[in-house]
């Protein structure tokens, strides 16, 4: 590979900046800017943080999972869960004196980036994924806070029944059958529903730290609380670490860091007003950055109608948010027990794991299933003449039962 981490640290930041320079060449609200439209308090209550105690910290280095992966620091989560006793009661006051001053250090704000092969030209910066792995520290810091503000999210009902990803007791099988209520109900009525699932271009790496911090102050995340996040997203940085050598420091001036705890949070704050922007004639469904429009109506032509403009908003608000649809990879079908022309419409899609075709039968997903279950078997009778029955009894929960039972349960949700 001739790729150097300098070049692979530039790629990486630079295709950030080429979309939101894409984003605001086209945005045609000069004027608005991500949040503006939100009050300063909608909640009565504030946030405010707790008081950490050692049992706390410690709690929350043993969640930490096992991995020898070094930080930028050469810390990983199986050294500091050896050390942890020894550091414990003043590792514990710095943190809440972070809390109490709104302040999170710089020195864990940067990340070491590692290029992970995806596919295509092993020479080109593009073909990689970049793996980013926050200071080890900054993970029990961030666990703590995001125990205290998503208990606070949840209790006051502040974030959207249309979310689904990265909250406690919501899952792809509780989005994946929303979706398909709604559409046995269209079928009940011999009606059509239109699902557009819309693709955003590196959502996590776009998000406007404008937009969270107004989304925070809007939900009662305010004063010392709200001066952390802006200090815990400001200023972040990376270096690319490749064969031993590293790429200079890069400041980013956007997005949420991947490969945090806090990071899934800060952006389902970011993305959680879409819905509200949606007319009340179509539905969506988030998952993270999988967002679903959902049309439905008895007539084609109007529900053509209804799905282009639940569209075009979704559209007008990524825009003003700072986000950028992928056109090429957002998808459309009708669902209907009818006879309908899917001309410009996909025959089936694929939502959160699962294929779906128009009449809502399962044979494509069936079919995939069959393909990778194939797979496995092969594997595991490959395994018996070379390990244990434990080993082979491993691999069949791992790769075997989890993909089954996962399409088990979201078939039968569903029904």
């Amino acid at each position: 590979m001739s790729i150097t981490p300098q070049q692979f640290n530039n790629f990486f930041v630079d295709s950030v900046s080429n979309i939101k320079q894409q984003i605001n060449f086209n945005r045609p609200y000069a004027n608005d800017r991500p949040g503006s439209g939100l009050s300063v308090n909608h909640n009565p209550v504030s946030f405010r943080f707790s008081t950490v105690t050692p049992e706390c910290v410690l709690r929350a280095v043993s969640r930490l999972k096992n991995s020898n992966s070094m930080d930028f620091y050469n810390m990983s989560n199986n050294l500091l869960k050896e050390i942890i006793s020894g550091i414990l009661h003043p590792f514990t006051f710095c943190i809440n004196l972070c809390l109490v001053n709104g302040f999170f250090p710089e020195e864990l704000k940067i990340s070491r980036v590692c290029p992970v092969y995806k596919k295509g030209d092993r020479d080109r910066p593009e073909s990689y994924r970049p793996i980013s792995v926050i200071p080890t520290l900054s993970k029990v810091i961030e666990l703590i806070v995001f125990d205290q503000v998503s208990n606070f999210l949840e209790t006051n009902n502040l974030l959207s029944l249309s979310q689904y990803g990265f909250r406690r007791g919501k899952s792809t099988l509780d989005a994946i059958d929303d979706l398909v209520q709604a559409i046995l109900k269209t079928f009940e009525t011999r009606g059509f529903a239109w699902a557009t699932l819309c693709d955003l271009s590196k959502a996590f790496d776009c998000v406007s730290h404008d937009g969270v911090f107004s989304r925070l102050e809007y939900c009662g995340v305010s004063g010392v609380a709200h001066a952390f996040f802006v200090s815990y997203l400001k200023n972040r940085k990376q270096r690319v670490l490749l064969d031993g050598t590293w790429s200079d420091e890069v400041t980013l001036q956007f997005g949420v860091p991947q490969g945090s705890v806090l990071g899934p949070l800060l952006f389902l704050l970011a993305i959680d007003d879409l819905p509200n922007s949606i007319s009340g004639f179509s539905k969506t469904i988030l998952y993270a950055d999988d967002t679903t429009l959902i049309s439905v109506s008895e007539n084609v032509d109007e529900l053509k109608q209804l799905a282009g403009n639940a569209l075009q908003e979704a559209s007008v608000w990524f825009q003003k948010n700072g986000f950028l649809l992928n056109n090429d990879k957002t998808h459309n079908i009708i669902f209907s027990l009818r006879p309908v022309d899917q001309a410009n419409n996909e025959k089936f899609v694929k939502f959160l794991g699962v294929y779906l075709d128009s009449h809502l039968n399962w044979d494509h997903h069936i079919d995939h299933l069959s393909v990778r279950l194939s797979r496995v078997i092969y594997l595991i009778r490959r395994l018996k003449n070379v390990v244990n029955s434990n080993y082979i009894k491993m691999a069949y929960f791992a790769f075997f039962q989890s993909i089954f039972r996962y399409f088990f349960r979201a078939n039968i949700l569903g029904q």
